[in-house]
């Protein structure tokens, strides 16, 4: 998460935030879209990138600890983004006003943003 990223266009907050609208818009709702990153984080195999952070994704999506798009957002952003050392509480401090901003921006509903969007 570069400085010339962030300056120009959002960086990696920006991709996040555009791929999420873009499945939301394809998929329909919000359920949809989690079961997507579910199978996604859960389907990585010991040994590759970011696998253990994907373990935990996948384990908080299980739970339902994760019940919006920003929740989801920041998420994706800590698992494949997010350098080797800084956790998921430094990503929600840091990232989550500009993910939810940059989902607004991207037509997500802020209902989808902040609610509990889980049906």
């Amino acid at each position: 998460m570069g400085i010339f990223s962030w300056i120009f266009g959002g960086g990696n907050v920006e991709l996040v935030a555009k791929s999420l609208a873009k499945q939301h818009h394809a998929l329909g709702n919000f359920n949809h879209v989690i079961s997507a990153y579910y199978m996604d984080f859960s389907a990585r195999q010991p040994g590759t990138r970011n696998y253990d952070k994907a373990m935990q994704a996948a384990e908080m999506i299980a739970k339902k600890e994760i019940k919006n798009y920003q929740d989801l957002g920041l998420l994706a952003l800590y698992v494949d983004s997010t350098p080797n050392g800084y956790d998921l509480y430094f990503v929600r401090q840091s990232f989550s006003d500009e993910i939810s901003k940059r989902l607004a921006q991207n037509g997500i509903d802020n209902y989808y943003i902040y609610n509990n969007a889980l049906e």
